[in-house]
This record gives C-alpha cells, structure tokens and sequence, in this order.
C-alpha cells in the first residue's frame, strides 16, 4: 500500500529537550577473558546517533521539516560527535555547552548481533543550567510552527517555561516526550484542508514509557 506524505518543508519545528548521544561499540567474540568469566570483544567499529530529543529533530527532518534542536551538552567529544551526527542529516544545532556537566551518552557494547552491555555517563543536570536553556527557547520561538518538549527526566525541559508562556497561541503545536510529559495545556495544532492528516486532530499527550 502507497501513502503520500504531505510537504512539509515550509514546516519548521523547534525540539527543546534531552539530546543524548548513541554510541556503538561492535566487534567479534572469540574467548573469556582470564580476568573475569566475561567475553572479551575485539572493537571494530564504533557507530555514533543522535538520541533523546536529538532524534526527535531528525525523525522531523526526514520528513522534509526544517528542524532545530536546542539542549545541554557537555565540553566534550561526546558533544562535538552529537553536533556533527545531527548536522550530517540536515537538523540545525543551538545547543548550550556547559563546562560542569558531560554529554549524556550511552555506550553499547555489541557482538554476534548481540548487545552485552550497556554503559551509561550522565549528570542530571542542575537548576542553575534552567535558565540558559529558557533564554536560548525564547530566542528561536520567533517563526517556528511547532514546538516539542522531550522529556528524558534528565533535566533539560522540566523548568523552563511552557508554551503558554513563551507566546505558543493558536496556530502552533504542542508535544510531550516519551518521559515525563510537560504539565503545561495541550494546545490545538493548525487545521489541516486534509481530513485524516494527523494535524487535523488536537494534540493529545503520549502515552507515558520507561525512561531510557
């Protein structure tokens, strides 16, 4: 079955949320290691995406969005790797960089189609980081169609200010994350001329998962 898309590059969307980076170590396993009853894997390759509210923005630009995606990143190659994996695919970057606080990634290590472990650098961020995150939300609101909160329960989203604060009105869509959901109103996104077009419907909050 064949489903046309609408066009949605005039559309512009702004992610404010807990960008993180995906990182994959693979490789074979040929023996235990004499240290430990553990298999040692001999990494061959390491394979970096963009998750948290980072993959939010590039599942909207690959539908032909014109994304953005602010967050909290830490000084590090982590931050630099996340930047330059979400630039290849066309998502713009206006993150805020703190010297205090790393990049949240997530390391899994994989062999034989297999995932042995999964290693986990992260600080929940602090309040202080609250309103350089705000101030960069409010400075890209001008013109954007759609704002999306993604929530990770890391900290990046859950004290800044809602839409209904920061001029969201009619006309502009709302969303939540697949952590905890934003508290602020749900608001109505723009009636579509296409009856079973998802933007035809009200916004309605997801339904709550596991944080990751």
């Amino acid at each position: 079955m064949h489903f046309s898309l609408p066009d949605f590059s005039a559309c512009r969307v702004l992610v404010c949320g807990d960008v993180m980076l995906d990182r994959y170590w693979h490789g074979a396993t040929a023996r235990i290691s004499p240290e430990a009853p553990v298999p040692v894997v001999q990494v061959k390759n390491d394979e970096v995406r963009a998750g948290g509210a980072g993959n939010v923005a590039l599942n909207a630009a690959s539908l032909g969005a014109q994304a953005r995606v602010i967050g909290l990143i830490g000084d590090d190659e982590a931050g630099r790797l996340l930047g330059e994996s979400l630039a290849a695919r066309g998502v713009a970057c206006a993150f805020e960089r703190l010297a205090d606080a790393p990049t949240i990634t997530k390391l899994r290590v994989i062999s034989r189609h297999q995932q042995l472990i999964r290693l986990d650098f992260e600080e929940r961020f602090d309040a202080c980081h609250a309103p350089r995150v705000a101030d960069a939300l409010a400075a890209h609101l001008e013109g954007i169609d759609v704002l999306v909160l993604s929530d990770y329960a890391k900290g990046t989203p859950r004290r800044c200010a809602g839409p209904d604060r920061l001029g969201a009105g009619p006309g502009r869509a709302g969303g939540g994350g697949p952590g905890r959901v934003p508290t602020f109103p749900a608001i109505a996104a723009p009636p579509s001329s296409n009856p079973t077009s998802p933007s035809s419907r009200p916004w309605s909050a997801p339904a709550r998962t596991k944080r990751p």
